[in-house]
């Protein structure tokens, strides 16, 4: 059965979907409001942590099968995209060492002591003891992108930059763009992402009561030379407190330090916030556990996200397919969701056509 379909967004959702319904024999096009990869998408950046999702069992069990996943992609791009630099959860309390402890096989307990030692920037950290996972680590973002769009184009996907939606229909497989253009497809595929603001009206009448929000996530990225920042070898995925994690030094890319508590609701459109605050709250929320932080100083970065009002990673309405791997699990899952989504939507169109 030849099928045609049009990936909206080429962040790495998009590019993954585009390359497993190519894989799948499917004529398919991409289309971005910007360049491709687009250096603006939530996608774009350094690197981005692979872990255990520690509050939701299932999520680990996901963080296996998307490693496993990015391991044989990365072998067919031929992509050197990924650091095994190991993750360290720290427990601070019974319930969370519980939690974390479940995840996986090969995870080694490491006393308060021997934390203190391998990474001495949680020395005099509140915590009982911390979780290795040895076999997690770092993704590099923008090399895997381009290795992506590379590997596409080869696969003959047509990429399309610059193309601005105004307008999608999910009955017919219409989709209009600013410029006067129409483009047609039998499946539409929108990858929710740093743009969907723009189209939010065409989204929320294809999701129907799911509401999509624009969400903005703070990095910070640290001086490497400066004092403190002596860290050990280790990525690390959750310090308690608000959502803390980050990862060092790794290969000449600077640490990175994260605050999920940081991230809220913000119209991308809208002003900045006045970033050096954003910075000194960072490290407000990293010292309140950890007092090695409280001298550290960087630079701080942001990117937008899309939040479904939903745990779902994707929803079918006719023809069109919106999906995201955003909703709190981001940019580490996405070979998961794209299989998941070109399973699921290409199985039901091979049922309806028997």
């Amino acid at each position: 059965m030849s099928t045609s379909a049009l990936v909206v967004g080429a962040g790495i959702n998009g590019l993954l979907v585009a390359l497993e319904l190519a894989r799948r024999g499917c004529s398919v096009r991409v289309i971005d409001q910007g360049e491709i990869p687009n250096q603006f998408s939530a996608s774009h950046g350094k690197h981005r942590l692979l872990h255990p999702w520690k509050s939701d069992p299932s999520r680990g069990l996901d963080a296996h099968a998307a490693l496993e996943l990015w391991d044989k992609l990365l072998r067919e791009l031929e992509c050197d995209g990924f650091s095994r630099t190991g993750v360290i959860v720290a427990n601070t309390d019974a319930e969370s060492y519980e939690q974390s402890i479940r995840y996986s096989p090969s995870s080694v307990v490491l006393s308060y002591e021997d934390t203190c030692r391998l990474m001495p920037q949680l020395a005099g950290g509140q915590f009982m003891n911390a979780i290795l996972y040895p076999e997690f680590g770092c993704l590099f973002a923008d090399r895997i992108l381009y290795s992506v769009c590379d590997y596409l184009s080869k696969l003959g996907v047509v990429l399309m930059p610059r193309c601005e939606v105004s307008r999608i229909e999910a009955d017919s497989g219409r989709v209009e763009l600013l410029d006067g253009r129409r483009m047609y497809a039998d499946l539409v595929f929108i990858s929710a992402g740093t743009g969907t603001h723009k189209i939010r009206g065409a989204l929320d009448g294809l999701s129907g009561t799911i509401k999509a929000t624009t969400m903005r996530c703070y990095v910070m990225y640290l001086d490497p030379n400066a004092a403190g920042t002596e860290f050990g070898p280790f990525s690390w995925a959750s310090l308690g407190g608000g959502d803390l994690w980050g990862m060092p030094n790794v290969r000449g890319i600077a640490p990175k330090l994260g605050c999920g508590q940081l991230t809220t609701p913000h119209d991308p459109d809208e002003p900045s916030e006045d970033l050096d605050a954003i910075s000194r709250r960072i490290i407000r929320e990293y010292s309140k556990l950890y007092p090695q932080f409280s001298a550290l100083t960087g630079r701080v970065r942001f990117n937008h996200w899309t939040l479904f009002s939903t745990p779902d990673s994707f929803h079918i309405r006719d023809k069109a397919i919106i999906m995201t791997a955003c909703s709190g699990i981001g940019y580490k899952f996405a070979p998961l969701t794209a299989q998941k989504v070109c399973t699921a939507v290409l199985d039901s169109k091979q049922r309806a056509h028997s």
